[in-house]
């Protein structure tokens, strides 16, 4: 993913060649590859474009078939291992988008405490989802003493978020 070029390259790592540049409308922040290969999701934001989007592309043609809308500041896109369900971060929304992937809608935002800057899925692959804030909501104890610290965020259930303080508390 080339954010500042909005594009991405796939390439061949063997023959260490560029096979396809897909030219995308806004900066990447994140991709994800379909379970069955066939498919490519870029979320795309930037300052400029705040407006969040998960760019759905065909790796057949190269080319965006679909877009859906998001958050402010969509990044770091994660799939489910059953194709099904994408989870975007809103960095600037403070929100995790729940997208279905076959009807291409998003169906949930939840909101999270404060800049979820990226996810990933717990090992059997099911909610929860564990997005991380780059930025404390609130100062800790361990910040006075000049450490820095941030929260994990956990979904329980696709309709609330639950959030954890890690580090000191």
């Amino acid at each position: 993913a080339e954010q500042t070029a909005k594009r991405i390259d796939v390439i061949d790592v063997a023959a260490k060649i560029v096979m396809q540049r897909i030219r995308l409308p806004d900066e990447v922040t994140g991709i994800a590859v379909s379970p069955d290969g066939l498919s490519l999701y870029a979320t795309c934001s930037s300052e400029r474009w705040p407006a969040g989007k998960v760019c759905i592309i065909s790796f057949a043609s190269g080319k965006v078939i679909a877009t859906v809308a998001t958050g402010c500041g969509a990044r770091s896109p994660v799939i489910s291992p059953d194709g099904k369900t994408l989870f975007v971060c809103n960095r600037f929304g403070n929100s995790v988008s729940m997208i279905d992937l076959p009807t291409r809608r998003e169906t949930t935002r939840m909101e999270m405490v404060r800049e979820p800057f990226c996810a990933a899925l717990t090992p059997d692959g099911k909610i929860p989802v564990g997005p991380n804030y780059q930025v404390p909501f609130a100062k800790s104890i361990r910040e006075k003493a000049g450490i820095a610290t941030a929260a994990v965020g956990m979904i329980n259930e696709p309709s609330q978020a639950n959030d954890i303080i890690a580090g000191d508390e």
